[in-house]
């Protein structure tokens, strides 16, 4: 009789693996689960309910505070391409109520402004806005190049939709862009794709590696300190400026915006319109005050001649609502085109006034700050700056008795040229980290006749001599 057969053995090891796998996998579940239970913004929801139940006066209102819902919220903004989940904690910041409260809580001032809606949080305070933890969300973490702000900074946010020099709710960051032109960083700094070249191009700084805020305002108040063999002399700048300035590179951080924020750059004011009716000429076809040309109609009473709204389409597409018209097109913006209504304006009002055209010296010193010579030979062209092993005297010289070594022509071709090398002071030493480069292709003759004009103007009127 044939011997049965026993039905063969399944093999233990993959059934024991399986188990394991499954094991580790339900552990990992329960992991993730109890850590998303314990998540702060969780406990936090928690308390604001039952803060909210203990501030209600009506059955109702507690009622509705116990029916709070503990879940994750979001601001959605897709022109920005932000996802902002700050307000899981952060509850409080449209009850004004909660003024005063401490964090998470606080209600945030002036919301309206800005509304969460269009702007969300981070635009504004920087970090990370889809972390679900506070240490991430702040973007206190490695790879993450936007910190949040701290408070006292966060103005430099402003220059991210407008313009920094022409914002009054942010005079920080103004008084910083106009240290950086009035202090002369333009002439060995390059920014917005002009400058010097003879210090580190603060466009391509912007995007490289980020210097915190300390950083920042220790390089400003001393350089040296920050960064030894620095050529950048110690201007002296107060705490208040060095962070005006601070403010100024931080808002050169901020992610490129478009749309409707883009199109707050200009901030619309009468003085935003004189700028700019001034720098489009327009006193050459118009008069104002019986003076300007005669190409087209005066405009001191234009505003009540015409309505706001014809205006605007006016300055914005002239040929489209006057056919015929010599007026071009400026491509102003909205902005703009209101900017230039207020200041006419105010020109009805005769609150304001056309300044009458500067003359050559002015705008000789106006194109002195403007190309950043201040930072070499000083704010009033009395040099002094330190300039390593250089034969003058190891200091950038001074301007003011340049009219006894150069005749205009002269002057003229040693700023169109520039000073590519400069003398040393001991042969065998170091190259004098300072020298002037040309600006014959940034200025046109005109500039070149106003610069040197104002140059010989400096000159002592005392020590002019009477032959």
């Amino acid at each position: 009789m044939a011997s049965l057969k026993s039905p063969p053995t399944e093999p233990r090891l993959p059934t024991l693996t399986f188990a394991l796998l499954a094991l580790a996998l339900m552990v990992l579940v329960v992991a993730g689960f109890l850590r998303e239970e314990r998540r702060e913004w969780r406990s936090y929801q928690e308390s604001f309910r039952d803060l909210e139940i203990a501030r209600g006066t009506t059955v109702e209102e507690r009622r509705q505070a116990r029916e709070r819902p503990i879940e994750l919220a979001q601001i959605v903004v897709p022109e920005l391409d932000t996802v902002d989940r700050c307000i899981s904690c952060h509850l409080g910041v449209d009850d004004a109520t909660y003024a005063g409260a401490g964090q998470p809580f606080a209600y945030h001032p002036d919301h309206d402004v800005h509304p969460f809606e269009r702007f969300g949080c981070t635009v504004c305070h920087a970090g990370q806005g889809r972390a679900t933890s506070a240490r991430e969300a702040h973007g206190d973490v490695p790879f993450w190049d936007r910190p949040m702000l701290p408070l006292d900074f966060v103005e430099a946010s402003c220059g991210g939709c407008h313009d920094p020099s022409d914002n009054p709710a942010a005079p920080r960051l103004a008084r910083g862009a106009e240290l950086f032109e009035e202090a002369g960083c333009r002439g060995c700094h390059r920014l917005d794709g002009w400058g010097g070249g003879l210090a580190p191009d603060l466009d391509r700084q912007i995007n490289g590696r980020p210097r915190s805020p300390e950083w920042l305002m220790q390089h400003f108040l001393d350089p040296a300190q920050v960064v030894p063999d620095s050529a950048m002399p110690r201007y002296g700048f107060s705490p208040d400026d060095a962070k005006a300035l601070t403010l100024l590179m931080l808002s050169r951080r901020r992610p490129e915006v478009s749309g409707y924020h883009a199109s707050r750059r200009i901030l619309e004011s009468a003085e935003t319109g004189r700028r700019l009716f001034r720098a489009k000429g327009c006193i050459g076809c118009h008069q104002i005050s019986g003076a300007g040309g005669e190409v087209g109609p005066p405009l001191d009473h234009v505003v009540t001649r015409r309505t706001e709204g014809w205006l605007v389409a006016h300055f914005r597409e002239p040929r489209a609502v006057t056919p015929g018209t010599v007026m071009p097109d400026f491509d102003f913006t909205e902005a703009e085109a209101h900017s230039l209504i207020l200041f006419l304006r105010r020109i009805h009002e005769r609150t304001i006034t056309v300044l009458d055209e500067p003359s050559p010296e002015r705008r000789g010193e106006i194109l002195f700050k403007r190309y950043g010579c201040r930072g070499c030979h000083g704010v009033d062209a009395t040099g002094g700056v330190p300039n390593r092993n250089s034969e003058s005297g190891e200091q950038v010289p001074s301007l003011i008795y340049v009219k006894e070594g150069y005749t205009r022509a002269e002057l003229k071709d040693r700023i169109r040229i520039g000073v590519p090398k400069v003398g040393k002071l001991e042969p065998d030493g170091p190259e004098p980290p300072l020298a002037m480069p040309g600006f014959g292709d940034r200025l046109t003759e005109g500039q070149l006749d106003d610069l040197v004009s104002y140059l010989h103007s400096l000159y002592p009127a005392e020590d002019e001599l009477d032959w």
